[in-house]
């Protein structure tokens, strides 16, 4: 049910942004770019309230940007959305978030995973961009995980994914003739990491 939920409040924000896309276009296109700092604010608040998935943003940011730039705002904003989420996780919304993380069943598995390498686990965890990055943040504050090995792994990890979203929406944007080819590559490198997470979750077993 809650997954249906989470694809249906995405599919209407998808047909949303897709209504304004002509000004979304003229934004993209024009030359009067808004000041970075504005830029960063905006995006780590969309980061930290995902009322949009960040691989839109991502995308966007990249088509406005460049592939460059979009990717190291997009690995800083989230980075940085990361570490405010687990601070207010581990101190004054602590309540909150142990009943938030109740409802995200894969946590009991990071749980345990996390508590024989942390490192490791948090690095998976965002490379593969299945994991909702709010429950993992939430999580991290909430059970006090360790703060430098928990953004060390989150930063490291999220390049992958902040780097594609950035060419995907560059490509797009430019009528790029390797988008699918970039894709492809991405969805393989995703596939890979999978493979050999079963591989090694069953090994340990």
């Amino acid at each position: 049910m809650k997954k249906w939920i989470i694809f249906g409040a995405n599919l209407i924000m998808f047909i949303l942004i897709f209504s304004k896309r002509d000004s979304l276009y003229a934004w993209i296109a024009g030359e009067n770019t808004p000041s970075f700092p504005l830029m960063f604010l905006v995006v780590t608040m969309l980061a930290i309230f995902p009322v949009v998935p960040f691989g839109i943003v991502g995308g966007v940011i990249g088509a406005k940007y460049g592939v460059g730039w979009g990717s190291a705002l997009n690995v800083a904003t989230s980075t940085l959305a990361a570490i405010i989420v687990y601070v207010l996780a581990k101190s004054s919304l602590h309540s909150w978030g142990s009943r938030i993380i109740r409802r995200f069943t894969f946590l009991d598995q990071l749980h345990t995973m996390s508590s024989q390498r942390l490192f490791w686990t948090i690095l998976l965890a965002r490379i593969i961009p299945f994991f909702p990055a709010a429950a993992i943040n939430i999580y991290a504050g909430v059970f006090h995980l360790n703060f430098r090995i928990f953004i060390l792994a989150t930063c490291i990890g999220k390049i992958p994914a902040m780097i594609a979203f950035a060419y995907i929406g560059h490509e797009f944007w430019n009528n790029g003739t390797r988008l699918v080819q970039v894709s492809l590559v991405y969805a393989s490198f995703l596939l890979l990491v999978f493979i050999g997470n079963r591989i090694f979750l069953r090994h340990k077993e």
